[in-house]
């Protein structure tokens, strides 16, 4: 038997299928859950011709603590795991405009300090109107229609 997926996963793995049915200069194809370093993975990766990380896409639904994100892409640019030049977007639900606001702030400002130490680096953070309810099984028809939407956000950022 498969083993479970998780709605966050699915969200990633759907919004990975929509981005590889659009033709992006430099980005061969998208995948979900791309490590970058052993136990850690963006949500989303394009991937150029070498297979190198040429966006790094971070979808916060519902997450508590969205600047450890940051964080862990500037590890990895620090490290050289991914380009110098990397696109990393940093996508927050509907979620993020009420109490969870702060949060979105402060990795905002994360991903201030991150373009200041990397400047060929590039943080981008979009919004999208769904709010994802807490403790689902999965994703329905709600879901995937956002993904797409978020999709046409991603291409219209860096296409």
């Amino acid at each position: 038997m498969a083993p479970k997926s998780n709605p966050a996963t699915e969200f990633s793995e759907y919004l990975a299928r929509v981005l590889n049915g659009k033709k992006l200069k430099g980005i061969t194809r998208w995948k979900k859950n791309w490590a970058g370093k052993k136990g850690e993975t963006a949500d989303v990766a394009g991937l150029g011709p070498t297979d190198k990380a040429r966006v790094l896409v971070e979808v916060e639904r519902l997450r508590e603590d969205p600047v450890s994100n940051v964080v862990k892409i500037w590890d990895w640019l620090e490290k050289g795991l991914v380009p110098q030049d990397v696109i990393f977007i940093h996508a927050f639900s509907g979620a993020y405009g009420g109490r969870k606001k702060p949060r979105k702030e402060r990795a905002e400002f994360a991903g201030r300090r991150l373009r200041k130490e990397f400047r060929r680096a590039t943080y981008k953070q979009i919004s999208f109107a769904w709010k994802p309810k807490s403790g689902a099984k999965g994703i329905g028809g709600a879901a995937k229609r956002h993904a797409a939407r978020l999709a046409r956000s991603i291409i219209g950022l860096i296409g």
